[in-house]
């Protein structure tokens, strides 16, 4: 549970001063869009990781 905490938590330290410095430099539309887009870029990463290396979990029979 604490490395699950550490990783989310730790994700505002890296992608804040990004998206602040997005900000700064192009405008706030583009630290938006790029907000925007980290959602899906993320999911293409997860997608991608379990096609390649499977679920890992079965669902249970009812």
């Amino acid at each position: 549970m604490a490395i699950l905490l550490a990783v989310t938590l730790g994700g505002s330290v890296v992608g804040g001063p990004f998206v602040g410095w997005v900000a700064d430099v192009a405008g706030p539309r583009w630290a938006l869009g790029g907000g925007v887009m980290a959602g899906p870029a993320a999911a293409a990463l997860a997608l991608g990781y379990r096609l390649k290396y499977g679920a890992g979990a079965k669902p249970r029979p009812n």
